[in-house]
């Protein structure tokens, strides 16, 4: 009879279990469908975003077109007008309050809020001054100022976003409530309280640009002064 050879099966302990492979290669493909969907959702949401943004500031321009340029269409009685032009004009900035809802900012929200207010008070005027036609304008140019920042580029890093300072043009919502309730709903003196709201305005951004400069002066001075030191050491360093 032939014999047949033995073999000796040895059996390692401590080997790598069946499933870490398979857990290992499951985790991946989870990360990398997880960072596909954000980075979809955050392109489409951006594209979303620019299109309201977009649909929302040609709203805003056309209302500014509709105001009137003449100044006498706002020293003429509301009852002898067949067609109030400020009707078109708030109806135009609730298409684009509607439009811009969707980014959910609440400053482009407020800015857009105060603007129809002051619109809708100055509709109900029975004489409209003629120093309240510039504030028209100025409410409807702070609303593009809150506008700018979803119609610019995209940031090449995206989670980095750079801190954009906004203008502000017309007071805040409860600031014009305030100049509303002093004024007694007075036209006159709400277009006046709207003028001193602004030079106060004025005279805060000045003193605030007279100490930042200030302080850039102080600090290059200090700068030159440590500049001079280093360069006084190095010239007497062998000495």
């Amino acid at each position: 009879m032939l014999s047949v050879p033995s073999r000796i099966v040895i059996i390692e302990k401590g080997g790598t279990p069946w499933w870490v492979p398979l857990l290992a290669t499951l985790l991946i493909g989870v990360a990398a469908a997880i960072a596909s969907f954000l980075a979809t959702w955050w392109f489409k949401k951006r594209d979303i975003d620019g299109e309201n943004a977009r649909q929302a500031a040609t709203l805003v321009d056309d209302a500014d077109r509709a105001l009137p340029r003449s100044t006498e269409t706002f020293t003429t009685q509301v009852s002898q007008m067949p067609d109030d032009p400020l009707d078109k004009v708030t109806r135009l900035l609730r298409e684009a309050r509607l439009r811009a809802q969707p980014l959910n900012d609440f400053d482009l929200d407020q800015r857009l809020g105060t603007a129809l207010y002051f619109l809708s008070d100055a509709q109900e005027w029975r004489k409209r001054p003629v120093g309240a036609r510039p504030w028209m304008h100025r409410a409807i140019d702070n609303v593009r100022i809150g506008l700018a920042p979803y119609l610019a580029p995209p940031p090449l890093i995206p989670w980095r976003r750079p801190n954009v300072f906004l203008e502000v043009l017309f007071p805040s919502f409860s600031e014009y409530i305030g100049i509303k309730r002093f004024a007694k709903e007075d036209p006159e003196a709400v277009t006046q309280g709207l003028d001193d709201w602004f030079a106060k305005e004025s005279e805060e951004k000045a003193a605030e640009a007279i100490e930042d400069q200030r302080a850039f002066d102080e600090e290059h001075k200090r700068w030159i002064e440590s500049e001079e030191r280093k360069r006084w050491m190095e010239e007497h360093a062998d000495e």
